[in-house]
C-alpha cells in the first residue's frame, strides 16, 4: 500500500507544467511554477519503460568435462602469472633508472624520491599479484 502511494505521489510530480522565462539579468529560468511574463511548455509524456521479457533457461546447459574446465583455467593462470612477471621486471628496471638518477645528482628532488617511492609501491603490487596468482593455480591442483 505504502509503494502505491508514493507511485502515486512520484508521478503526479512528473506530469508538473513547466514555465520558462527570463529573469532582468536574462538568465534564463524553468520552474514548475507559473510567474510573470512565464510561458508553458509543451513537455511529451517521457517513453514507458520495457517490458521486462523473462529469460528462460535451457533444459540442460552445455557443459564441457571438468577436467577440460580445470585445464583452461590452468592455463589462462599461467599466461596472467607470465604476463605479471614481466611487469614486474619493467617496473624493477624503472626503478633501476630512477635509483641512478637519485644517486647520481647531489640534490635529489622531492619529485624524484616521490617517483621512486611510486615505482617500489607498484613493485610491490606487482609481487602480491604474482603471489595471488600462485595460490590461485595451486588450488586448482
Amino acid at each position: 500500500m505504502k509503494i502505491l502511494f508514493l507511485l502515486f505521489l512520484f508521478s503526479s510530480w512528473a506530469c508538473a507544467d513547466v514555465y520558462k522565462s527570463t529573469d532582468a539579468s536574462g538568465n534564463v529560468i524553468f520552474s514548475d511554477h507559473p510567474s510573470k511574463g512565464a510561458t508553458k511548455l509543451q513537455v511529451p509524456p517521457a517513453p514507458p519503460l520495457p517490458k521486462e521479457t523473462p529469460v528462460m533457461p535451457s533444459a540442460e546447459p552445455e557443459r564441457k568435462p571438468a577436467s577440460n574446465t580445470v585445464e583452461e583455467r590452468l592455463k589462462a593462470l599461467q599466461r596472467e602469472l607470465e604476463v605479471e612477471k614481466g611487469r614486474l621486471e619493467q617496473a624493477k628496471a624503472e626503478l633501476g633508472k630512477a635509483q641512478e638518477v637519485i644517486s647520481s645528482t647531489e640534490r635529489n628532488s622531492q619529485e624524484d624520491i616521490d617517483r621512486t617511492a611510486a615505482i617500489e609501491d607498484e613493485i610491490a603490487r606487482h609481487e602480491k599479484a604474482i603471489e595471488d596468482i600462485r595460490r590461485r593455480i595451486s588450488d586448482l591442483k
